[in-house]
């Protein structure tokens, strides 16, 4: 389990040999043995005897802002564990259940984007019909990546970008009757929906590149996007199944008519969220991130899916993966 510090007055320390959590007169102990990371998002008083015992368990503690960037790390100077898990990190990268592995996000990605289109036909009834037959197109394309037959880095690029097109063209067919918003555009946005999409992946790259380290996985070894990418690598490749969770809150806020002007900076050339902005959807995108849903036949949070992707991973490499 993840101990997140998300409230202030917190104090942790150590009581024979297990975490006492303490705010006000209510407190709770916690075995070592049940933790894997402990992340604080709020100032707390932490003591140094359950600093040493996080160390002694192989618990890092990760201290993050309010849009889950984090900003320092506490962990054993003992890397053996970090370096085996590691090599066999690198083995899978270039091994073919590594990517099966990423043909397995993406048809979650995919799966995310069929909800999507779904749940929209079924607020926009007049456009249903053009909205199911890209939901129809998308089936397929989930269906060629279950039979396995894309195990190369460049048919999975090829097959994750004919569905990424599919769904873009459908979406903005719709979504710019309720927000200016004809096509994707990356960095920088030039509209409220793809300035608030591009900030809602920045968050997203934040907590998955997290969920990485606390699970010792190194964020820079990906499989599908290479070493020389520039960025994390790993990030880009597990980030894929949670990329929807982002697109329906832009769409939810956009039919509700939140993507009002004073939230975004906006010149001829760009569109960013201003400080307004950010106020109102860091607190939506957080609050997100913990509803329950169903994900690989489990109902957790939301940023507890991101966890459990990456320990899962970190487990089967350290346990079960041959090299």
């Amino acid at each position: 389990m993840i101990l997140l510090i998300e409230e202030y007055g917190v104090s942790i320390e150590q009581e024979n040999y297990c975490f006492k959590i303490s705010r006000g007169e209510i407190s709770r102990t916690i075995s070592p043995e049940k933790v894997t990371g402990i992340v604080i998002h709020k100032p707390c008083q932490l003591t140094s005897s359950a600093i040493l015992l996080a160390v002694e368990a192989g618990i890092r503690i990760t201290f993050m802002d309010s849009t889950g960037t984090a900003l320092a790390h506490l962990q054993s100077p003992n890397h053996a564990n970090h370096a085996n898990l590691r090599r066999k990190q690198v083995y899978f990268t270039i091994h073919a259940l590594g990517l099966k592995q990423v043909l397995f996000w993406i048809k979650l990605k995919i799966e995310g984007q069929i909800a999507n289109l779904n749940f929209l036909g079924n607020r926009v009834n007049a456009e249903l019909s053009q909205l199911s037959k890209a939901a129809d197109k998308l089936n397929i394309i989930s269906e060629k990546i279950q039979s396995e037959d894309l195990l190369t880095v460049t048919k999975i690029r090829a097959a994750e970008a004919h569905a990424g097109r599919t769904y873009w063209a459908s979406l903005s067919k719709v979504m710019t009757n309720y927000s200016p918003f004809e096509k994707r555009e990356k960095r920088p946005a030039t509209d409220p929906f793809n300035s608030l999409l591009n900030y809602g992946y920045g968050m997203l790259y934040n907590a998955v590149e997290n969920a990485c380290i606390l699970s010792g996985l190194d964020a820079q070894i990906g499989i599908m996007h290479g070493d020389g990418y520039g960025r994390p690598s790993l990030t880009f490749d597990t980030i894929e199944p949670f990329r929807p969770w982002v697109d329906r809150l832009v769409m939810e806020s956009a039919l509700s008519g939140k993507l009002v002007p004073d939230f975004f900076e906006t010149t001829e050339k760009s569109c960013f969220l201003n400080s307004d902005g950010k106020r109102w959807w860091i607190p939506l995108f957080l609050e997100m991130m913990d509803e329950r849903c169903y994900l690989m036949g489990n109902r957790l949070r939301k940023r507890d899916h991101i966890q459990k992707l990456h320990s899962s991973l970190a487990v089967y490499l350290l346990r079960e993966f041959k090299e």
